[in-house]
């Protein structure tokens, strides 16, 4: 028969204390190193250039970051479902800057969740609008 020597009360506190401590450590670490990535909604109103099949961000436009070849009179309003269906793609210079993504990390998603932040400010409003 083996000794198996009986742990008192304290030890096994500071034990699950140590043990607690490591664990938030760790999730502290990889949460700051993996992002959620949200894509643009379906929703999401964008600029439409119809002749070369090609969305633009409303930001892009608005802000004047387009290119000055671009003919911005001959842009509609359409949203991101819409250009889905009909096979027109995002403006690879809006890809590239970012338009149609946002990331959060997971530390802060648990953070919000747990009511120690505040929820991040999403890109896109629930109808479709633009936050910038």
């Amino acid at each position: 028969m083996a000794f198996q020597k009986k742990h008192s009360p304290m030890e096994r506190f500071w034990f699950t204390m140590a043990l607690m401590v490591g664990i938030l450590a760790l999730m502290g670490v990889i949460g700051t190193t993996i992002d959620i990535t949200y894509h643009v909604p379906d929703q999401a109103v964008v600029y439409v250039d119809p002749a070369n099949g090609i969305y633009y961000a409303p930001p892009y436009i608005d802000n004047h970051r387009y290119p000055n070849s671009l003919d911005v009179n001959s842009l509609e309003a359409s949203t991101v479902a819409e250009c889905r269906q009909l096979n027109i793609h995002p403006d690879l210079e809006c890809v590239e800057q970012g338009y149609f993504e946002e990331y959060e990390t997971v530390t802060h998603l648990l953070k919000t969740k747990l009511g120690l932040s505040e929820a991040k400010q999403s890109r896109w409003n629930q109808d479709g609008a633009w936050n910038f």
